[in-house]
């Protein structure tokens, strides 16, 4: 079903899972807004840095493929917070790059030299994007 103010609705956080085949414009502009405006979005999708590019101001991806990816920034509230602490690698067969994580990103997931996955503040909200969907 396509994403709309309406289907919103009174959400705190979005969650979404592979995003196939991506989010349109449209529906970019919705997150974007809901974001803008104090909702949180979490996403993880292999097309996530080139979904997120129009919703969080990032690059978008810049490689996929393989490789190994591991946390860099376990410091991060989104790493260390009230319900424990993540580190160490994650092996994955699949992830995208972004080209770049632009003026809101902090990287918290690197892969194979590049972010893999990034938090971004816009406004008043927050995302976060990882460019895996197997999770």
């Amino acid at each position: 079903s396509e994403i709309t103010s309406d289907v919103l609705g009174d959400a705190d956080v979005i969650v979404i899972n592979q995003i196939n085949p991506g989010l349109s414009p449209c529906e970019q502009r919705v997150l974007r807004s809901f974001v803008a405006q104090g909702g949180g979005l979490i996403v993880f999708a292999n097309d996530a840095p080139t979904s997120l590019s129009p919703v969080v101001d990032c690059g978008p991806a810049t490689a996929c493929g393989p490789g190994t990816a591991s946390f860099v920034a376990t410091a991060h509230p989104t790493t260390d917070g009230p319900f424990g602490a993540v580190s160490g690698a994650l092996m994955y067969d699949y992830h995208c790059r972004y080209s770049s994580l632009g003026p809101n990103g902090v990287a918290v997931l690197n892969s194979s030299g590049g972010p893999s996955g990034g938090v971004f503040t816009v406004d008043l909200g927050r995302a976060v994007g990882i460019g895996d969907q197997e999770w």
